[in-house]
């Protein structure tokens, strides 16, 4: 394998992680704060 494949593989697993957590955080936020956000819109 080269470098740059297991560079693109790692990246891409960190990139998912990181969409997850960010989605769980929001999903997790907006259950608490979705009367504040309504009303800043």
């Amino acid at each position: 394998m080269k470098i740059l494949d297991i560079v693109e593989k790692i990246m891409s697993i960190a990139a998912a992680t990181l969409a997850f957590k960010i989605y769980l955080d929001d999903r997790k936020k907006n259950k608490k704060r979705r009367s504040k956000k309504k009303r800043r819109k």
